[in-house]
């Protein structure tokens, strides 16, 4: 039952370009952000993101400890977005 409640959220999260791309070869691995996308939705979740951060306590301490952690601005938002602005 919550693999079917995931899909919809992992397939939203690739057409907006949030969910990041694993590359392989040989014993070679990367993971890069997606650029093949809806850049309108990209933005779109990118800016709830934003405003969720500044509004949402609860948000703005996944968003501070995303960052202690040294990822950037946009990585640690692109990782949120989706559990605040999806139902």
């Amino acid at each position: 039952m919550v693999i079917k409640e995931c899909r919809p959220r992992l397939a939203l999260r690739a057409h907006a370009g949030i969910a990041p791309v694993t590359k392989q070869s040989g014993k070679q691995r990367t993971v890069l952000m997606r650029y093949a996308c809806n850049g309108r939705l990209r933005h779109t979740l990118y800016h709830c993101a934003r405003v969720a951060v500044m509004r949402d306590l609860p948000s703005k301490t996944y968003y501070t400890a995303q960052r202690q952690r040294g990822h950037t601005h946009g990585r640690a938002l692109r990782e949120s977005p989706i559990d605040y602005c999806v139902p």
